[in-house]
């Protein structure tokens, strides 16, 4: 997408349209690499079955949970053209 974006972008901002949109699905990238690290480092392993089993994410605190969902859903919101977060 940047090469598309830099090589046939209509106008004279077409590098910085780029550079956002690199940086922004840097970031995400990032949130959900610390989030699956931290899912994985309670359950020691990234497989659904177990994740989801019975020593799974249940066994975390709420608070974690809420917390590794809002950064997922922030993850989500930034890869998506969602409304508060589209460039």
């Amino acid at each position: 997408m940047y090469i598309m974006i830099v090589k046939f972008g209509s106008r004279e901002r077409k590098i910085r349209a780029a550079n956002l949109l690199l940086y922004y699905t840097l970031a995400s990238s990032a949130l959900f690499l610390i989030v699956i690290g931290a899912i994985y480092s309670h359950c020691q392993s990234t497989s659904f079955d177990i994740i989801s089993g019975v020593n799974g994410i249940s066994t975390m605190s709420e608070e974690a949970q809420f917390f590794i969902w809002i950064v997922f859903f922030i993850a989500f919101a930034t890869k998506m053209p969602i409304a508060p977060v589209h460039a």
